[in-house]
């Protein structure tokens, strides 16, 4: 069983119906991604926080099928080359707190100019968990809406079930699943006795193994950003959602940088993103690390997200399911979001 996953507000279920996607899948009429090797690239271990200098990776339809050192790897005949001196590697960004929508929105977009699942890839956020019951016809039709869009899209999963959620207010709490009746009055006395975010709440949610996702990026008081530190420091699991009213992939950068800011390391903000993310959703077996039989959804950086958690911004490429996309096709993408937010 998962864990629960926590807001400073509001718990959201993960075990719920799901659906997911990617362009490729959707399609089905698209052509195989070229296989490439990425060479002498530093890659980011997220899990353990290191780095492992000068790899070359290979990879073939949608997987990592290689990972090794350079002087003992080999690009194959007739595979692309990406040369990754100075560059560094990480697995693509998980958002586990997205909105597609918003309660009242039109669950239409075929015709749109800006499909709602556009604004993600090019900022290095290549799969999505969508967590509003009300969003789920948005969400199906923005898959059919794939079919005949070129656009890279990110992977999608729409959760929405509520079994699992709780608020987490001073005098009063939803039951936690599992729980007993004794324990919730304790929970609920707890919250009523001591302040908002209390210690005895951190106690009591790394007991019970629940995961925090903050959403520092649509409120960072000061309570809070000390509230996800002591949560942290008494041993607890964040994970990185942003909850925006504005779906954009750019604000998760924003939320790692405000996860610094509360206390993590850059890379446990990084881990919060990538592997711990993927914990959360069960896909960890697929997703939230470079890890050979995983799907190639990789950034390739210019600077070290180890030294400045600043840097996972400083996307040079990107591969989706083993679709290489370099900084030219990058930059048209950018400028395309730019040109639809100024009509």
């Amino acid at each position: 069983m998962r864990p629960a996953i926590a807001l400073l507000a509001v718990t959201v279920s993960v075990t719920a119906y799901t659906v997911s996607t990617n362009a490729a899948e959707i399609r089905g009429r698209a052509a195989a991604p070229r296989p490439i090797g990425i060479t002498h690239v530093t890659v980011i271990d997220v899990e353990h926080g290191t780095r492992l200098r000068d790899q070359t990776i290979i990879v073939e339809g949608d997987r990592i099928a290689t990972i090794g050192l350079s002087s003992q790897v080999r690009v194959p005949d007739g595979y692309g080359t990406v040369e990754g001196r100075g560059k560094f590697v990480i697995p693509g960004l998980i958002d586990t707190h997205s909105h597609l929508a918003r309660s009242g929105d039109s669950a239409t977009t075929s015709g749109s100019t800006n499909h709602p699942l556009e604004p993600f890839v090019p900022f290095g956020v290549t799969t999505l968990q969508e967590v509003s019951s009300y969003a789920i016809d948005v969400a199906v039709a923005a898959l059919r809406d794939t079919r005949d869009r070129e656009a890279p899209l990110p992977r999608l999963r729409v959760s929405t079930n509520v079994d699992r959620w709780y608020i987490a207010s001073a005098g009063a709490i939803r039951p936690l699943r599992g729980s007993e009746g004794a324990q919730d009055a304790a929970f609920r006395d707890s919250l009523v006795s001591d302040s908002l975010f209390s210690d005895s709440l951190v106690r009591l949610m790394v007991e019970r193994h629940v995961w925090l996702a903050p959403t520092l990026v649509t409120g960072s008081s000061d309570g809070a950003m000390r509230f996800v530190r002591r949560f942290h420091d008494a041993g607890g699991i964040v994970i990185a959602g942003t909850d925006g009213p504005r779906p954009s992939g750019a604000a998760m950068h924003d939320e790692m940088r405000l996860l610094v800011a509360a206390g993590l390391t850059p890379a446990e903000a990084l881990r919060a993103a990538t592997f711990d993310a993927a914990r959360t959703m069960g896909w960890d077996k697929r997703i939230g690390s470079v890890v050979v039989g995983k799907l190639a959804d990789l950034l390739i950086l210019d600077a070290d997200p180890l030294l400045d958690i600043r840097n996972t911004a400083r996307i040079d490429a990107i591969t989706l399911g083993g679709r290489f996309i370099d900084g030219a096709e990058r930059q048209a993408l950018l400028d395309r979001l730019t040109a639809s937010r100024t009509r």
